[in-house]
């Protein structure tokens, strides 16, 4: 057996044995950063160049950034708080919602992201509401009374079947559900009404009932999950699109203006742009709090000599990457981190800004100086509560949308701020009903006993190709051993696994080229020399698995029926009112 190996094919391996690299989910072109690396491979000379470019742009602004932290000075405005998006240099002009276009060079999909956020029925930018106050309320949308009392559910009566149909029924016009990406006024008020009992954990359990479904060989019952979980999503988007937008709009004004502590200049007047201010500037305090904890993590496996690969889970993926910018050293991180602080309470400080902002945001504020989980109820019920003239239910409740707001915004860099929300709302629960959850066996539970559970399995692979060589290479090869007990003793003062990639290319070429297809056949990896050749996998990685029952690939080919896949237009909906 004879294999090739290139770069992209070594950092290939070092994704499938478990090294995180984190990369933009929305751009399909490679994301490069010197002209020496095959990570170029699928960009045009134009696209090469500008990506060069813009790199050397960014590294400037990046020196010029750490400069100013390091002089302790605000770093300069480079553009007015008020001025629009960058535009994409890459292609041009941005369009106005995001679209996917053919790159005329090199005849691929590509994605440009537009200046604003799509409702994803009208097929539009998001409408925001002249008034201040109507823009809050859809940022945070919250059930008129009737609408409350003809949808709202108690989950303590209720069982998840129960939930489902009542989603369904509300989502329906004449017996079925609209055709996408239309929607019923009926199933928007329902998921208003119960945004904080649906959110995420609604989701999940759709979905696992659409795989289960899908394993069971009950194909109706998988359309039927499938339409719901796409049409509970449709929806979600809809109401959270009003959010996105003025969260993007309030990164615009404060980004340039990082460091500026007269927040009062440029986070706005109006109450919408001030509590979107708030999240963003508490999502970035959280995000470099979590930052400094990696690092002194870090730091210590560094001092006590651990090797590279227990430092792989830790922090920031992208400082692996060639010619990185990404920040991650505790200096630094420290630097910023204190300075995202001081923003933080100057906006606190300022009653104009802060005072009337939604309860939930002013709790959130208060709550982590509190220490202790018995001091934070006696605080909510006793003194915050009472203060606000809302009960502790109705406050639990509105932490719990606002979580849900927030894990709809991106992960980078708003995922710390929903865990903290989250770890405040299960102190919040201790000891009410809030801490049950009907969803739980469904999502939590992985035995055979759950509502949730389906088989997964293995699948058959090319037995020359690079899964196979891996399994070799991973499940107890004499000889491939003893080449990682060496990597492993050279590596442990190596911070970085890509610094000897040619070193590890030659070693693996060797390794294949001596060892591979003889010891495949010894330990009963089976080759069959056929063009639809069957792969059995080791049983060290099946861990008892049935191999290729083929359900996954029967709930695929239901993504079939539209011959242009994820790249169709999608024609505008409507809101049905019945």
């Amino acid at each position: 057996m004879k294999l090739k190996l290139n770069r992209c094919m070594l950092i290939g391996v070092a994704l499938s044995v478990g090294l995180s690299v984190n990369t933009d989910a929305f751009h399909f072109a490679p994301q490069p950063h010197s002209t020496s690396t095959s990570l170029y491979m699928g960009m045009s000379r134009k696209a090469r160049r500008e990506q060069e470019r813009l790199d050397q742009k960014k590294e400037k602004r990046n020196k010029k950034f750490r400069d100013a932290l390091e002089n302790d000075e605000s770093p300069e405005a480079t553009k007015p708080p008020d001025a629009p998006p960058e535009p994409d240099d890459e292609f041009g002009e941005r369009p106005e919602i995001s679209v996917f276009f053919e790159d005329p060079e090199t005849k691929t999909k590509r994605f440009q992201a537009g200046k604003y956020v799509m409702d994803p029925i009208s097929r539009k930018p998001v409408e925001l509401k002249a008034d201040p106050v109507a823009r809050l309320a859809q940022m945070f949308p919250v059930a008129t009374t009737d609408v409350r009392q003809q949808h709202r559910l108690n989950l303590a009566d209720l069982e998840v079947p129960e939930i489902i149909e009542k989603f369904r029924v509300a989502c329906e016009v004449n017996g079925e559900l609209p055709k996408f990406p239309s929607v019923s006024k009926k199933g928007i008020d329902f998921v208003i009404a119960n945004y904080d009992l649906l959110g995420n954990r609604f989701t999940r359990t759709l979905t696992r009932l659409k795989m289960r479904s899908a394993w069971l060989k009950e194909k109706e019952n998988t359309l039927k999950y499938r339409s719901l979980v796409h049409h509970y999503i449709l929806i979600d988007n809809y109401l959270h699109g009003p959010m996105r937008q003025i969260i993007m709009d309030t990164e615009n004004r404060l980004g340039p203006n990082f460091g500026n502590l007269d927040v009062a200049s440029y986070v706005g007047t109006n109450i919408d742009e001030r509590a979107a201010a708030y999240i963003v500037l508490k999502g970035m305090q959280c995000q470099w709090e979590k930052k400094i904890r990696d690092a002194n993590l870090l730091e210590e496996l560094e001092m006590t000599g651990a090797p590279w690969y227990d430092k792989l889970a830790i922090g920031d993926p992208r400082r692996f990457q060639p010619n990185t910018d990404t920040i991650f050293e505790l200096k630094d991180c420290s630097a910023i981190c204190a300075r995202t602080i001081e923003m933080v309470k100057a906006f606190v400080g300022n009653p104009n800004l802060y005072n009337d902002l939604p309860a939930e945001l002013r709790f959130l504020e208060d709550a982590l100086s509190v220490k202790g989980g018995a001091a934070l109820r006696k605080y909510m019920v006793e003194e915050f509560c009472p203060k606000e003239g809302i009960t502790p239910e109705e406050l639990r409740e509105g932490m719990r949308r606002l979580m849900q707001q927030i894990h709809q915004l991106s992960k980078d860099p708003y995922l710390d701020i929903y865990m903290v929300i989250s770890k405040l709302h299960k102190a919040m629960s201790v000891g009410t009903d809030d801490v049950k959850s009907p969803y739980d066996p469904y999502i939590n539970d992985v035995s055979k006993d759950s509502p949730g559970y389906f088989q997964t399995y293995t699948f058959n692979s090319d037995p020359n190709g690079l899964l196979a060589f891996l399994d070799e290479a991973t499940w107890g090869n004499p000889e491939m051993d003893k080449v990682n007990e060496e990597a492993r003793k050279k590596s442990q003062m190596n911070s970085n696994p890509f610094e000897s990639l040619d070193k590890l290319q030659e070693s693996l070429e060797t390794f294949v080229d001596e060892f591979g297809a003889k010891n495949q056949q010894e330990r009963g990896v089976q080759i069959v020399a056929t063009e639809n050749a069957e792969y059995i996998p080791p049983k060290e990685r099946a861990l008892g698995r049935p191999h290729n029952l083929g359900w996954y690939e029967d709930l695929l080919a239901l993504w079939d029926s539209n011959p242009k896949g994820s790249f169709a237009e999608v024609p505008s909906g409507e809101i049905v009112v019945e």
